[in-house]
């Protein structure tokens, strides 16, 4: 028996040896030569649980879909901004949309100096994908976004229009088109290490007649291209607004109820890298994006850094002039501090960092916020009784 294994090992060894020489020697590997997949934490301590990796992966295929104004585009241009900062590499942006706002982006904090823009001619698909295929392979890029898949145009459709105008039947083709794009362009992608983020929209299929689909009546364009090729897909769902009590800007005495964002509900529908399924909700601020402040106080307190008192009160545990009644106003204490925030960002990055309180508003609770430092406007204003928005509140951890 033992002689056998030998014998069986031996021919094992053969033609390993022959496949390497005549496929590659990356080809076949064993798990120690296997490579990790590196994953970097992004400013979303919810979302990063969310992964059930602790973080975005690099040099993978990710799809976030959901229906208009869910933030599709915000999140993907936060993560890469994250993705850039720690790995000091470019962003490269496919914008079929043409709809980028360069404050918009300056705003949410993207390093726009390492941001490449490609505006394919005519919307084509086909080279978005040569665009992306020449330049991910360089390693300049920590990642790429494609604003959106909804669109994209194939050549072939783009050819049929001129022929035919809108009368001819071509509207498979995207579909056909992007699985072999994924397919045969996905190892060039991910071999390069850059995260690559397709922004799709959701459409509504038809219900009618005696063949009406069943199961879900959403879909997304492409058909299953990405269902089958990317190796995440997120799904983003608005949920309620978030209302905040603050200060009239004509009369301080008085206190009105402002819409300071919405809550998206976020889910991982497919992970090949960790454990499909987990979701979270994140908070999207009118004008900031994804409220930034929220995570970060999430993980201080989960890391010990912000010590959460019995009674509510919220305190840095390095410095106790930092402080606040509830969680409530602990946030607007972040909200009017940007620097602030900044700090306990890089003190969850584990980096020294030295401050002066002083530098920082601290009475702002006292003195009462007003909306126009929240960055919220009169059209913001809601009814106090409406009832349907739910109020800022202290987050589970």
């Amino acid at each position: 028996m033992v002689k056998k294994t030998n014998e069986a090992l031996d021919r094992l060894k053969d033609a390993l040896s022959e496949c390497k020489a005549q496929l590659g020697k990356d080809v076949v590997r064993t798990y120690e030569q296997q490579v990790d997949c590196e994953v970097v934490p992004t400013d979303f301590y919810e979302l990063n649980k969310a992964t059930n990796l602790g973080g975005i992966p690099l040099g993978k295929m990710i799809e976030i879909f959901g229906p208009e104004s869910s933030g599709k585009s915000t999140l993907a241009w936060q993560i890469l901004s994250t993705l850039s900062k720690a790995t000091g590499k470019k962003i490269l942006c496919l914008d079929y949309e043409m709809s980028v706002s360069k404050p918009y982006l300056k705003l949410l904090g993207v390093p726009v100096e390492e941001v490449i823009f490609v505006y394919p001619d005519g919307n084509l698909l086909e080279d978005g994908f040569d665009a992306m295929k020449k330049l991910l392979p360089t390693g300049a890029f920590c990642g790429a976004i494609v604003d959106s898949v909804a669109m994209m145009v194939p050549k072939a459709e783009s050819e049929s229009i001129e022929e035919k105008g809108l009368a001819g039947n071509d509207m498979m083709l995207k579909a056909k088109v992007l699985t072999k794009a994924l397919r045969n362009y996905g190892p060039i992608f991910r071999n390069s290490g850059a995260t690559v983020i397709f922004i799709n929209h959701i459409m509504s299929k038809v219900q009618q007649g005696p063949f009406a689909p069943q199961g879900d009546p959403e879909e997304t364009p492409g058909g299953h291209a990405f269902k089958h090729n990317c190796d995440m897909r997120l799904s983003l769902k608005p949920m309620n607004y978030v209302t905040k009590q603050v200060a009239s800007e004509v009369d301080p005495k008085k206190k009105i109820n402002v819409k300071i964002g919405r809550d998206i509900k976020a889910k991982f529908v497919k992970n090949r890298v960790g454990e499909p399924f987990g979701e979270t909700v994140m908070t999207l601020r009118n004008g900031k994006g994804f409220d930034v402040i929220t995570s970060a106080i999430k993980r201080a307190i989960s890391e010990g850094i912000i010590l959460r008192e019995s009674g509510g009160e919220h305190k840095m545990k390095d410095d106790p002039a930092i402080k606040a009644s509830s969680y409530n106003n602990f946030w607007t204490l972040f909200a009017v501090n940007p620097k602030l925030t900044q700090m306990l960002l890089s003190k969850l990055k584990g980096k020294a960092v030295k401050y002066d309180a002083s530098d920082f508003d601290l009475t702002v609770n006292e003195r009462g916020v007003k909306a126009s430092e929240l960055g919220v406007s009169d059209e913001d204003v809601i009814d106090a009784q409406s009832g349907l928005p739910r109020v800022l509140e202290e987050p589970d951890i």
